[in-house]
């Protein structure tokens, strides 16, 4: 639907949960009502655009300990999602159990701007941020061992 010309278009519903910048939002792949939001005062947000309390979203996580830029939901996996923050970390969460992170990703030397999954391999996902790298990681290698000339190069999920 386009808004006829010279007209403009009205926000359908504000929701205003954060006490700062809202850096990120993203919607769930697979159940059209829940959406994320993340932002500077490091929290993650998930939202249930059934519920009428556009102030107070139905999940608050203190997810970084820095602001909070990006979110993506796994489209393969439905409780599966990453943040990404400016304290150098992507997070893997299941929204099930949010009181505890599933993972941490540490590589970047400097603030992470984006995570964004792949759309053929549910385990691969990027992040790319201001230390002008983009990493890919791949979850099936989680706590893989390494000799000590890999670890050299990085966590093992690291590609």
């Amino acid at each position: 639907m386009q808004p006829k010309e010279g007209k403009n278009l009205d926000a359908l519903s504000i929701y205003t949960g954060h006490s700062m910048v809202v850096e990120d939002v993203a919607w769930h792949c697979s159940h059209p009502t829940i959406f994320g939001s993340v932002g500077d005062d490091q929290k993650l947000m998930i939202w249930d655009t059934r519920s009428n309390n556009y102030g107070k979203a139905s999940h608050i996580v203190d997810a970084h300990a820095a602001e909070v830029n990006c979110i993506a939901f796994n489209p393969f996996s439905e409780y599966v999602l990453l943040t990404g923050s400016a304290d150098k970390t992507l997070a893997l969460w299941d929204l099930r159990n949010l009181k505890v992170k599933l993972a941490t990703f540490e590589s970047h030397k400097d603030e992470i701007f984006q995570a964004q999954w792949s759309p053929q391999n549910e385990t691969i996902f990027a992040s790319s941020g201001s230390d002008r790298r983009l990493h890919i990681w791949d979850l099936s290698r989680i706590n893989q061992t390494q000799s000590p000339t890999e670890a050299e190069d990085g966590p093992p999920e690291l590609l």
